[in-house]
């Protein structure tokens, strides 16, 4: 049964990479939240956003301050409901507690895009831990994640840029839930 579009959408860290995302969003959702660390960067999503101005919100927030952070997303879905479509760009260190917190937010039948860095590529650690893993069968929790990877090029290989990174994370949004890459992870021997 395919899923219904996102109505209330919540992007982590969408003041760099993921700011096109972000205004992608804005146009699709009835509302937008985007948590980042840097006021400076969400002044500059929400002016990116300017036709959407009343369907993105934006909140200065540090996700490896999980206590505070947890409480933020509960206040925020207590005023104003659960999430549908949650894409995050949530670093190791802090994936599992930011994961299980953007969790406890989310809709039945929604999605979670967790976005990752190439040297997550052979994880043997997973971002979620086993009972998480479980609630989002039973709530009905899509998850997947997107790789970030390089581009191999005549003259060298290069990091993506923000542009190639915002479209292909709107492309794994709009396509079925499932693990892809953006650019190439192999061979691992020649990224930048």
């Amino acid at each position: 049964m395919p899923r219904p579009p996102a109505k209330r959408a919540l992007a982590i860290g969408g003041t760099g990479m993921l700011r096109g995302v972000c205004v992608h969003l804005a146009g699709l959702c009835e509302s937008t939240v985007v948590l980042a660390r840097s006021r400076a960067g969400l002044e500059q999503t929400a002016q990116l956003a300017a036709p959407h101005t009343h369907r993105i919100r934006s909140i200065a927030a540090d996700y490896s301050d999980a206590p505070t952070f947890t409480a933020l997303l509960r206040n925020h879905v207590d005023a104003h409901g659960r999430f549908d479509l949650a894409v995050c760009w949530i670093h190791a260190h802090s994936a599992r507690p930011a994961l299980q917190s953007v969790l406890e937010v989310m809709a039945e039948r929604s999605r979670v895009v967790h976005v990752v860095g190439s040297a997550s590529r052979d994880s043997s650690e997973p971002a979620l831990a086993p009972e998480h893993r479980e609630s989002l069968i039973s709530s009905q929790i899509a998850y997947q994640r997107v790789l970030l990877g390089f581009v191999i090029e005549p003259a060298g290989s290069r990091w993506l840029t923000h542009d190639e990174i915002s479209h292909g994370v709107i492309s794994a949004i709009e396509g079925p839930p499932e693990d892809s890459t953006i650019g190439t992870l192999s061979p691992w021997d020649e990224r930048p």
